[in-house]
């Protein structure tokens, strides 16, 4: 259902800036905006919960599948060409750790085509980023239904840290 207005009383750049909320039925609320990656020859892994870093083929495309709950300080993915993570939770564990790294949720890097995460949900006490992406191949990334939960600093004076 498109958002509707009186558009003829708008000049121009009002139009083009003007903002329509509505209430999503259930059925539209289930259509994403964006569809995952089209893949061939796709790669399927089932990520385990005894690693936490992936370094993936740059030609290759990849499904990949998480545990019911990966709990491991995060989860990073290098390198593939287009990347699908749909569904999961990564819940981050207090580690007592004061760098970041273990304290990620999620971090993308060097995709060559597209990565596609949808309804994954990022949370645990020792939370201290949800999602970090470094994209050197200018790779698409496309988030959708992410939970983030409660993100902390381990310094709440200066965030020397990490600032959430």
């Amino acid at each position: 259902m498109p958002c509707q207005s009186n558009r003829s009383s708008l000049s121009r750049a009002t139009a083009l800036a003007f903002l329509c909320f509505m209430v999503a039925s259930p059925a539209a609320a289930q259509q994403l905006t964006w569809s995952p990656p089209q893949m061939t020859g796709a790669t399927t892994i089932r990520l385990t919960t005894d690693r936490t870093r992936y370094v993936l083929e740059p030609s290759v495309d990849y499904i990949l599948k998480l545990p019911d709950v990966y709990a491991r300080g995060g989860l990073t993915i290098q390198g593939g060409r287009n990347v699908t993570l749909i569904g999961g939770h990564i819940w981050v564990p207090e580690t007592g750790a004061t760098e970041v790294g273990p304290r990620r949720g999620l971090l993308l890097l060097d995709q060559r085509g597209k990565i596609h995460v949808e309804g994954v949900q990022i949370d645990g006490p020792g939370l201290s980023e949800g999602i970090q992406m470094g994209q050197t191949y200018g790779a698409t990334v496309q988030l959708q239904r992410i939970f983030v939960g409660h993100v902390r600093a381990r310094d709440t004076v200066g965030f020397t840290d990490n600032h959430p």
